[in-house]
């Protein structure tokens, strides 16, 4: 499959993409858990997605996170603020 069309799929999906594929809590939590997140944590979030780990930030007192994704239209919905956590997109080409 081609570059172009993964990020077409992704960038079409992101509007709706979290109602269509429900978060399991505890899947999630352990996906913090077992990467044994410390406090003060600083995450490099790869295929973020729009937000589905972002709630588990502040449980395990994540402060800096980045965000990378291939679809731009991902990135754009996400939340703007998490709370007590630094939050950063960088800027990268396709």
């Amino acid at each position: 499959m081609k570059k172009e069309s993964i990020i077409a799929f992704f960038d079409h999906m992101a509007k709706d993409w979290d109602d269509k594929q429900p978060g399991n809590e505890k899947k999630l939590s352990f996906i913090l858990e077992y990467r044994k997140v410390v406090e003060n944590a600083a995450i490099l979030n790869v295929a973020y997605g729009t937000k589905i780990l972002v709630p588990y930030y502040p449980r395990h007192n994540v402060k800096k996170t980045a965000f990378v994704d291939i679809s731009s239209e991902m990135i754009k919905n996400r939340p703007k603020q998490i709370s007590g956590c630094q939050s950063k997109i960088p800027q990268y080409r396709h």
